[in-house]
């Protein structure tokens, strides 16, 4: 009889090791299957829900087993919904979330849809997340901030990317990361104007932002934590999918340009004092900061496609981008010794020219290949202006070296 109850208990403590490998803490995971052929089902979605007032999680589809998974989930009570083109929605019943633990839901079977429908209307949406070979999608059409609110604001939404309350964005904590546009550099994403730029492009702008951590060569990936792709929102976009997939235009000619100023004025001041052993003050002074800024930029470019069937193009595109800014500071120091006056201006100027030329092949969805030429001509210019003003004298002193 002990032999046994032995057997009974190492029977179970292996199945819980074997659960805790499938199932990890907070996690909902199940299955989807087909209900009369029970079969699985790839690419079901799966949205999970807060119970309490039906409020849309996060979602995903199923793998080529049927399975799906969200991890980690909060604490609280939730159910899923489970749907498939030519199926009925299925809906889980309601289950909690509490601690450490975990939700496996099972195998839940979708029924066949056998309504007759006079008229139907065809809606498509697509999954917010998308894994490829060398990148992470995610399309932000379907995400609540792509109706309101900037890119920088969607960017929090997106795992691994950071954006500090002064608009500076990093990726896996590392802020050397390079943001194109259309798979571009832009002069509005270098260091100066980048916070102010993701801050002004509207959210409703961006059709998808893509994450690359590892970059190949095509994106001139040394120095750099990673690759984030500002995918802008093209006419293209609207049309019917079936016009598209069926009948792709051959040859494709766009043209596209941009201007932007901005003007901003910062005011700092500044006091020190130094004190004797006896805490009293020996010397005090106070230094007033006025900078007046001014810059402004502006980009053109024209981009031509010729597609040989799906996934097989030729591309060649040229753009040309400046970016031109005066920092201009005025400063005043008043001290227990004197007072002085002194200037700064700082002129920056960047000009680039960009001519890629791009040519992509696709074989099903684990080979591809991307072969081109890029020319990139960048000019930077820095002027570095200092005055000095002292009592009724004015001198011009160089920059430090």
């Amino acid at each position: 009889m002990a032999k046994n109850s032995w057997i009974i208990v190492l029977g179970c403590l292996c199945w819980q090791f074997l659960y805790g490998e499938t199932i990890k803490k907070n996690e909902v995971a199940g299955r989807i299957v087909d209900e009369s052929s029970k079969q699985p089902m790839e690419f079901a979605d799966v949205a999970l829900y807060r119970a309490t007032d039906s409020v849309f999680i996060t979602g995903t589809v199923t793998d080529k087993r049927g399975c799906f998974a969200f991890n980690p989930v909060a604490l609280g009570t939730y159910y899923i919904e489970c749907s498939f083109i030519g199926y009925e929605t299925h809906r889980s019943p309601v289950f909690t979330i509490s601690g450490q633990t975990s939700m496996d839901l099972g195998i839940l079977y979708l029924r066949s849809s056998t309504e007759q429908l006079n008229e139907v209307t065809v809606k498509g949406r697509r999954s917010t997340y998308v894994q490829r070979i060398d990148k992470r999608i995610f399309n932000v059409g379907s995400d609540l901030m792509s109706t309101s609110g900037s890119v920088s604001d969607l960017m929090r939404n997106i795992p691994s990317v950071q954006v500090d309350v002064e608009g500076n964005v990093s990726l896996r904590g590392n802020e050397s990361v390079t943001i194109l546009i259309d798979g571009k550099p832009s002069t509005l994403m270098n260091a100066r104007t980048r916070a102010d730029a993701l801050r002004q492009i509207s959210a409703t702008e961006i059709e998808r932002i893509e994450v690359i951590t590892n970059p190949s060569a095509q994106y001139k990936p040394d120095g750099v934590s990673g690759i984030i792709n500002l995918v802008i929102t093209s006419a293209f976009a609207h049309r019917p999918c079936r016009s598209r997939l069926e009948n792709p235009p051959r040859d494709r000619l766009q043209v596209n340009g941009s201007y932007n100023r901005h003007h901003f004025i910062r005011t700092e001041n500044i006091y020190a004092a130094d004190r004797n052993a006896n805490q009293e003050i020996t010397y005090q002074s106070v230094r007033y900061r006025y900078d007046n800024e001014n810059v402004k930029g502006w980009e053109a470019g024209s981009a031509y496609t010729h597609t040989f069937g799906k996934e097989h193009e030729l591309a060649a595109d040229y753009s040309y981008s400046s970016l031109e800014g005066l920092e201009d500071n005025q400063y005043a120091t008043y001290s227990t010794d004197n007072a002085t006056k002194d200037n700064t201006q700082i002129w920056q100027a960047y000009y680039q020219h960009l001519f890629r030329l791009t040519y992509h092949r696709a074989w099903g969805e684990h080979l591809k290949l991307d072969v081109g030429y890029e020319l990139d001509a960048l000019q930077t210019d820095l002027n570095y202006h200092v005055q000095n003003l002292e009592g009724n004298s004015s001198g011009q002193q160089p920059p430090p070296s």
